[in-house]
């Protein structure tokens, strides 16, 4: 694997620590030449309580700076400040992986009035639509997010940008964890910037787990040598793999629970002990997503409910014509007696 070289540029690698935090580091680490990655560890804040989220990268190319999600405010100018130790040039191009706030939300603090700014077609409602208006509220609410401004250059195929060792292409993925998700790839460095599509602790936070399997497949088909995740510790190919173990297993349970007529209440009983899905903290804590694999193939809980009530009452019929029997042929009994010895 190329070697992943810690910059020693003045300012490259920032601590930073909450009021009462512990003092946590993001990283400018070179990738390649002219391949950078900014690494910051998740539901990390700002000093000033700003918010910060998702792993960024830059690539120098010949014509100018492309960016690989700008993210929020605070993050996107500590990125420009990175860029501009890194090179003179603009920022000629911005990729947005998905259109999820933490990727994408401050273009406009890193864009000039020349600057393309790319996002997977599949994505465009989203942007134009829910970002739009969670962008409006921030306004009203004071947040201190820039106005937003939206890519200007859908793509529904892979397109390349730049040149050389740094071209990059930008490769639709369709909708797994997100409305249009898309990645970069630098066939001449091997580096993927996966966006959400992969992260260092595998994670089950989509809308298609299906589509999440064939987009991790088609990636795996790469000769990736180095995978930015969207959060967390940059890696090998063992990141795609560790999410596509994931999500196969995943799914795999849920299906066999669905065949065997396990309830799901009892699926999530189960997922608990396992040794592999147990131990995933996305599988733990997002019952929601369990829900929606649950749901993509066939099951139902409310179903599940609507057919226990009906066992309950056809138990409770059944018990009431029981007593009635019972009943009935006490009083017959009775009735018997009566005619047989009349007073």
């Amino acid at each position: 694997m190329r070697a992943i070289a810690l910059l020693g540029l003045a300012g490259s690698t920032i601590a930073f620590a909450g009021a009462a935090a512990a003092e946590r580091e993001v990283e400018m680490r070179e990738l390649a030449p002219g391949v950078y990655a900014k690494i910051v560890g998740d539901d990390s804040e700002a000093p000033s309580g700003e918010k910060i989220g998702t792993n960024q990268g830059v690539v120098v190319q010949a014509d100018g700076v492309l960016v690989i999600d700008p993210s929020y405010a605070f993050q996107a100018r500590w990125l420009a400040s990175d860029i501009a130790r890194l090179t003179s040039q603009p920022v000629r191009r911005i990729f947005i992986t998905h259109f999820h706030p933490d990727h994408s939300r401050a273009s406009a603090l890193l864009a000039g009035a020349e600057t393309e700014i790319f996002a997977a077609t599949t994505g465009r409602e989203e942007f134009e639509g829910w970002l739009t208006t969670l962008a409006s509220s921030e306004a009203r609410d004071g947040t201190g997010e820039p106005d937003l401004l939206l890519p200007n250059h859908y793509f529904g195929e892979p397109i390349a940008v730049g040149e050389a060792a740094t071209r990059v292409e930008l490769i639709p993925m369709g909708s797994a964890h997100a409305e249009g998700d898309a990645v970069a790839w630098l066939p001449e460095s091997r580096v993927l910037f996966a966006g959400d599509l992969c992260k260092t602790l595998p994670g089950i936070e989509g809308i298609d787990s299906q589509a999440w399997v064939a987009a991790i497949e088609r990636l795996l088909e790469l000769p990736v040598e180095v995978v930015v995740p969207g959060h967390g510790a940059i890696g090998g190919r063992e990141l795609l793999e560790r999410q596509l173990e994931l999500l196969v297993a995943l799914r795999a349970r849920i299906r066999a629970a669905i065949d065997d007529d396990e309830t799901y209440r009892g699926l999530l009983r189960a997922l608990e002990s396992d040794p592999l899905l147990g131990t995933n903290a996305s599988v733990r804590e997002r019952p929601d997503d369990i829900l929606r694999i649950y749901k993509e193939f066939g099951g139902d809980p409310r179903a599940e409910g609507r057919r226990r009530r009906l066992q309950i009452l056809g138990l409770a019929i059944g018990a009431a014509l029981v007593l009635a029997a019972g009943i009935g042929l006490v009083w017959r009994r009775r009735g018997a007696t009566a005619w047989r010895n009349p007073t």
